[in-house]
């Protein structure tokens, strides 16, 4: 984002998105000012397999992911999108758990985690993965489990 990103550029990005979005491969969501004139930043989910990123049909868990713009944060912006995504997730079948891996510096991501209830499962040196079962899930967006 702090970057000029030529419009063609953009376009060919954007379509990607969609056809991702329609694939079920990714579902990205952006965050804008409430004028829509601005892009503040972007949740997404992500289905996964024991192998990484795949189509729903093949994915047995799902990766929540998030950036904000840094003159956004500490306004709860990320914790409500994600929390949001949270209740999608808890409504797909497939989906067993949802996690979210981020870098360990990265401390303002690491906090939205630990707010949504996310638990440290594992660490490596440059990520850390928290996971939150689709039962766990369901039960906090108060959503009926469908899931395992």
């Amino acid at each position: 984002i702090s970057m000029v990103v030529p419009v063609p550029e953009l376009a060919t990005r954007l379509a990607g998105f969609a056809a991702d979005f329609a694939a079920d491969r990714e579902w990205r969501y952006g965050m804008f000012t409430p004028d829509e004139a601005e892009i503040l930043g972007e949740v997404g989910l992500y289905p996964r397999s024991s192998t990484g990123r795949a189509p729903y049909a093949h994915a047995d868990h799902a990766e929540l992911g998030y950036w904000l713009r840094a003159d956004a944060t500490g306004k709860g912006l990320v914790t409500e999108a994600a929390r949001a995504l949270m209740g999608v997730a808890a409504a797909l079948p497939r989906i067993s758990h949802l996690e979210i891996r981020c870098d360990p510096r990265n401390t303002p991501s690491v906090d939205v985690a630990r707010r949504l209830g996310f638990v440290l499962a594992e660490s490596g040196s440059d990520s850390i993965f928290i996971v939150r079962t689709h039962a766990e899930i369901a039960e906090i967006q108060g959503a009926p489990r469908t899931g395992c």
